[in-house]
């Protein structure tokens, strides 16, 4: 099973236009659920799996005002997750399940740093990036990961619609100026209405 809050024919889709290739990064793990997928269908690939151990970053199935988007079920994830996990798992974010899921693959590594992280060395293939709505740290994460890329490298970028009462403060406040400011920099294509995909062909 694949603990994924979002469908996988986007992963597919970035196979598709790399599939040779050999080191993946997952930014945003949650439980690893993208990163199992990826396992499955490149088992050639060596994927790193990157959760933030970060209190105030943390998706919480239970409703609480403690980490991220986990006040209530704001875009539905909760429910859908609720439908895939045990009863026991309905609480805070577990890191002992985020390992067992780790280690449900011979070719996954976790690693447990905040994006960006400080010390990175290891560029990649493919690169998958699911964090968060807010426009501005999407931003921040894009301009950090499009410049760890190998030759031919593809860079997904999930970037979701802001809900009514949504703020964030700094220079973006729409999902558009967003992925407008992005279209400046780099040729990128709009797989779907959450999706962005940087292909450096």
């Amino acid at each position: 099973m694949y603990l994924t809050m979002s469908p996988t024919d986007v992963l597919d889709h970035i196979v598709s236009l790399n599939s040779k290739a050999k080191h993946i990064i997952e930014v945003g793990s949650y439980y690893c659920g993208w990163a199992k997928y990826l396992s499955d269908k490149m088992p050639q690939a060596t994927i790193y799996a990157l959760q933030s151990p970060s209190s105030d970053k943390l998706n919480h199935i239970k409703d609480t005002t403690e980490g991220e988007l986990s006040e209530f079920d704001i875009l539905g994830w909760k429910k859908h997750m609720k439908g895939q996990l045990d009863k026991k798992y309905h609480q805070y974010y577990d890191f002992n399940l985020y390992a067992q899921e780790v280690n449900s693959r011979s070719n996954i590594v976790g690693v447990l740093t905040t994006s960006p992280p400080t010390h990175w060395q290891q560029n990649y293939d493919i690169c998958t990036i699911a964090l968060t709505k807010d426009p501005n740290e999407n931003y921040k994460q894009y301009c950090y990961w499009r410049t760890k890329g190998n030759p031919g490298s593809v860079l997904l970028l999930a970037a979701y619609n802001l809900l009514p009462g949504d703020n964030y403060e700094g220079e973006f406040s729409t999902r558009k100026e967003l992925i407008d400011a992005i279209k400046k920099m780099d040729n990128v294509t709009e797989f779907d209405h959450e999706h962005i995909i940087l292909h450096n062909d």
